[in-house]
């Protein structure tokens, strides 16, 4: 079973739920989300219940898990992200690497027979998903038979300690897309999960038409629109030592927006470009 770039969420039971047949899974760049119990589980009378990422039945001798570049997070509780049961498991192994497991190795339950290869780059943390999916209880907290998903946007946030966070080994090969359709590596290094997160390059030029659709007057808009310009610049001459120059001029676009806000930008608007500009700050000095 091979599985890559693929969001899986919202499922009762498990995200993926293997059985004996099952010798070889390999799980790489891949989400695996906020999927739950049989309806009867819940925590108290809250949406949230038990689930888990991946459930292995396995009985085959040399059978493998592998899992790179993913995010496991499933709101599992007392529950395990990773269980794999079964019998007899001889040199059974599961190898994990450059994932984040919300729970850590605590979270990955399996016989002591079986070999868990704990590898380099694993993190245990809030993925920070752009907005999750819930089992809703369509109004009947009550009766669990009724509810039904609704689903999120897995994407990361530009806080995600998922981005620039996955194997810098990692090669993508021609046409290598992710879930969503763009360039698997966006930010010189892949990120963790099924969605690779904009890059500065990405998020400066958006910033620039975000400013230009603005209702501000026009010698407002030319010298911030400048700033932007000055940073993307510097950024893009792919000399690593122009980065902090790059920072310096989104720096003196926060000082400008700070110095415009409530006079020719409103407030709202000045508090997204100033959010936006330390979010790509934030980027560029991972």
């Amino acid at each position: 079973m091979n599985i890559k770039n693929c969001l899986i969420a919202g499922n009762a039971g498990s995200g993926i739920a293997a059985g004996p047949v099952c010798k070889k899974i390999c799980i790489e760049n891949s989400t695996i989300a906020d999927n739950f119990a049989a309806p009867g589980y819940k925590y108290s009378n809250t949406v949230k219940t038990k689930g888990r990422g991946i459930t292995w039945q396995c009985s085959e001798p040399d059978a493998k898990l592998s899992l790179q570049n993913s995010v496991i997070s499933n709101l599992a509780g007392p529950n395990y992200e990773i269980l794999v049961s079964g019998s007899g498991l001889d040199n059974v192994s599961m190898e994990i690497g450059y994932s984040n497991i919300e729970g850590g190795l605590a979270a990955v339950s399996a016989p002591n027979d079986v070999n868990i290869a704990w590898g380099q780059g694993n993190i245990d943390g809030d993925p920070c998903f752009t907005e999750r999916g819930i089992l809703h209880d369509n109004n009947t907290p009550a009766s669990y038979w009724d509810d039904y998903w609704v689903g999120g946007d897995y994407h990361l946030l530009p806080d995600s300690p998922c981005i620039n966070a996955g194997d810098p080994n990692y090669i993508a090969e021609a046409c290598d897309t992710d879930l969503g359709g763009n360039p698997r590596v966006r930010n010189n290094r892949i990120d963790m999960g099924a969605f690779e997160a904009p890059g500065p390059v990405d998020l400066l030029i958006e910033l620039g038409e975000v400013i230009e659709a603005m209702p501000i007057d026009k010698g407002a808009c030319v010298s911030l629109h400048a700033k932007i310009n000055d940073a993307l610049k510097k950024f893009k001459d792919d000399n690593k030592n122009n980065d902090t120059a790059a920072v310096n001029s989104l720096q003196a676009f926060i000082k400008s927006v700070n110095a415009l806000c409530c006079k020719r930008i409103s407030q709202e608007d000045a508090d997204y470009l100033v959010i936006t500009s330390q979010q790509i700050i934030k980027i560029i000095e991972r």
